[in-house]
């Protein structure tokens, strides 16, 4: 992209030229910013933003976000259709390791939600207990006491691969045997697998509004909704939280349907991850958003 020297802003952009490289995965990206082949890396992984912090040339950052990981089981299939299931697997998953080991501990821990930390009174902080005796017995009453065979569908970026490596030693602990199947992201989510999954991890970005979320992944005639979770009482307050005028109800009625994912909803949010970046000193004036695309490149300049 070349600078508009008729830019409406004055003084704006402050560089005269960007170009957008797109790598294969995260690692080849951040052997290039290391080369001084590319000057910005950002979606980084965990493991890798933390291995290049300190590293001479270059400057880490990080955001909080609204942005997580989600792990649903489809609710119009089996196994997914028996509400056992679902509980059994919400019962087995621990989030606080998958925050930890996967995550690197760069972000805040979910309560199978996607109202987020940074949506201040709409968010309820994390409750969830991990049981894996209660797991069992769901499963053996939903008729899998001798296990229960699935696939897991990830995308191969953002470290989510793995994300279903633990997901998968975990409901080994209760009988469950999962087989990982990573896919690349840009056919993941162009060819419609991440939607038609019967199992599977899907990275969804942090959105300035909260509603977003209800709307598009969670109501019953959801576009996005993966899980195909649905509930009248959900949608009821879901309306009531996109119309109302008193902000005291729209409190209300987020805190109650993050309640009733909690209870019987199909998505697991094991936590909120941090939006990772690192670019070369050379540069000053980056600003890293939450959603990682609305970095303001404007701003952007050489020392």
């Amino acid at each position: 992209m070349e600078a508009n020297p008729g830019y409406f802003v004055a003084g704006l952009p402050k560089l005269k030229r960007v170009e957008i490289v797109f790598f294969p995965d995260s690692a080849a990206a951040v052997d290039a910013l290391r080369s001084g082949q590319v000057d910005l890396v950002w979606r980084l992984p965990g493991a890798l933003f933390l291995a290049l912090q300190g590293e001479p040339k270059l400057n880490t950052t990080l955001v909080p976000t609204n942005a997580f990981v989600l792990i649903r089981l489809r609710t119009d299939q089996k196994p997914g259709s028996d509400p056992r299931v679902v509980q059994a697997i919400k019962l087995a998953i621990d989030r606080q390791e998958l925050l930890d080991s996967a995550a690197f501990g760069l972000g805040k821990l979910g309560n199978d939600s996607p109202i987020g930390p940074l949506y201040a009174d709409y968010h309820v902080e994390a409750t969830f207990q991990r049981d894996l005796v209660k797991a069992r017995r769901l499963l053996a009453d939903a008729g899998y006491a001798k296990g229960l065979d699935l696939k897991l569908f990830t995308p191969d970026s953002l470290g989510f691969p793995d994300v279903a490596v633990l997901v998968k030693e975990q409901l080994a602990e209760v009988g469950i045997n999962v087989d990982v199947v990573v896919r690349p992201e840009n056919i993941y989510y162009a060819d419609r697998e991440w939607l038609d999954a019967n199992f599977g991890l899907t990275s969804w970005g942090s959105r300035p509004v909260s509603q977003f979320y209800l709307d598009v992944m969670l109501v019953c005639d959801a576009k996005w909704n993966e899980s195909r979770f649905c509930d009248k009482e959900f949608d009821r307050l879901a309306r009531v939280a996109g119309s109302t005028l008193d902000e005291g109800e729209r409190v209300a009625a987020y805190h109650r349907m993050q309640q009733i994912l909690l209870e019987r909803g199909p998505i697991v949010v094991p936590y909120f991850f941090s939006q990772n970046a690192a670019i070369s000193d050379r540069f000053e004036g980056f600003e890293l958003q939450a959603f990682v695309g609305r970095s303001d490149l404007r701003l952007v300049k050489l020392r």
